[in-house]
């Protein structure tokens, strides 16, 4: 099982076929290119995997197509919930994350 990094959360549901709204964390969001898999739920131990269909930039966020979840009532039961991804997919990236802050 990888360490997880708490990437961001999911927001709204965008569309009819199941798209969500995924807000980051960070403000770069030259990041999506390593996203192949994501993690949701409100603790790593209790998140779901999800595979990435399609992540495209969407004003300051992203539109996220995740594999099994295509319609509006399974998108939107994942609204809010907190999205985690491999935290080996970011060692080499400079700077810090939410998660090494003392008491986030």
């Amino acid at each position: 099982m990888p360490q997880f990094l708490r990437y961001g959360v999911v927001g709204r549901v965008h569309g009819l076929h199941g798209s969500v709204r995924l807000h980051p964390h960070s403000q770069d969001l030259t990041t999506a290119d390593r996203l192949d898999q994501l993690w949701i739920g409100e603790a790593p131990e209790l998140a779901v995997p999800y595979a990435v269909a399609a992540l495209r930039p969407f004003k300051n966020a992203y539109l996220a197509e995740l594999q099994g979840v295509d319609t509006v009532e399974r998108a939107s039961r994942l609204s809010g919930q907190t999205v985690w991804v491999d935290r080996s997919l970011f060692d080499d990236a400079p700077g810090w994350y939410l998660d090494e802050l003392k008491g986030a």
